[in-house]
């Protein structure tokens, strides 16, 4: 008789959680190792969209987002002037990373899954048999992410995005009445703020005064503010050897595709090929080679697709081209989601 293989995955976010979580489901062995502790607080749009409810089931993590906020609609601004109100194709998902991660560990825990934390695992450590899951490549980069949580923000719209200058910047609800505020800046030398100051600090530097002050009258949850920097947008490792789920696959930039459900999505895709890996049904030079040509099928469109509208969302011509098209409305709005979500 065959003896069965374990599958170890470092990283223990969104994406190497489901992965556990559904190989555990089908009886593979898995362990997980994660650098830090749950629950916390990460830069992240909190904002789920495009991943089906199907492929939640499928990994066996539909349960954790009965109680997430449903959104449908989204409204753009550019500096204070709303251009655009549209519905997405479908629901998107709000809840926090907070209160996910901290379910999605609770639970692969509770199938049996062996969970690892405060342990880092250096990338050259690489053995048969092990995921990397461990987030984004870290690469100089002139963009800032920051995010924080807010209670008694009144919203518009399900989900408001602001254009400024060289800014992306998203609100939408998540559970307890919060809102989450997350943006995407070009970094400032001229800002010197502290991490609680930091995300009104740059909102108002890139000429959102009036969502600045909304800020500033509303209550920020200190614990929750975050900033990530070191942002390699849509770039794929090319090292052959490994499978790489999650940002540690590609991090897609806002808008044109949604991190979170590249999370879920990659994840799902590497779920049959280890599966056979963890059965000895397959070795691991296949197993590696097939995961990793699905995984290009399966977001190669995308990554392509947001290495051009990219640069669009946050230079000042291509904000105003947007604004002006979208006004009349010659901007596919409907089929730019359809296709990069």
């Amino acid at each position: 008789m065959t003896k069965k293989r374990n599958i170890t995955i470092i990283g223990g976010g969104l994406a190497g959680l489901s992965l556990g979580i559904a190989l555990r489901n089908h009886g593979v062995s898995t362990k997980v190792i994660e650098a830090g502790q749950y629950p916390r607080h990460k830069v992240c749009g909190e904002f789920i969209s495009g991943v089906s409810e199907e492929s939640l089931k499928d990994l066996g993590i539909e349960q954790l987002f009965k109680d997430a906020i449903r959104h449908r609609n989204v409204q753009w601004r550019l500096g204070e002037k709303v251009f655009r109100r549209d519905s997405l194709p479908s629901d998107a998902l709000g809840i926090s990373r907070y209160a996910l991660d901290e379910r999605l560990a609770g639970e692969f825990e509770r199938i049996g899954g062996e969970l690892v934390t405060d342990r880092r695992v250096a990338k050259l450590d690489q053995k048969e048999g092990v995921v990397w899951s461990a987030g984004r490549q870290a690469e100089p980069s002139k963009w800032i992410g920051l995010k924080a949580h807010f209670d008694d923000l009144e919203l518009e719209c399900d989900l408001e995005l602001r254009l400024g200058r060289g800014a992306y910047v998203g609100a939408s609800r998540i559970e307890n009445g919060k809102v989450n505020v997350c943006g995407l800046f070009q970094r400032r030398k001229s800002i010197q703020a502290s991490r609680t100051t930091a995300l009104v600090s740059y909102v108002r530097a890139t000429g959102l005064d009036s969502f600045a002050d909304r800020l500033e009258s509303s209550r920020m949850d200190p614990q929750s503010a975050s900033g990530v920097s070191a942002l390699a947008f849509a770039k794929t490792d090319k090292d052959s050897d490994r499978i790489q789920i999650g940002d540690a696959f590609a991090v897609m930039p806002p808008f044109t595709g949604n991190g979170m459900s590249l999370a879920f999505e990659s994840a799902l895709v590497a779920v049959p090929f280890l599966k056979q890996y963890g059965e000895a049904s397959m070795n691991w030079q296949e197993t590696v080679r097939k995961t990793q040509k699905a995984l290009k099928e399966a977001f190669g469109f995308r990554l392509h697709v947001s290495r051009y509208l990219h640069p669009w969302i946050h230079s000042r011509f291509g904000q105003n081209a947007f604004f002006t098209l979208s006004k009349a409305r010659l901007v596919p709005f409907q089929t730019l989601l359809r296709q990069v979500r």
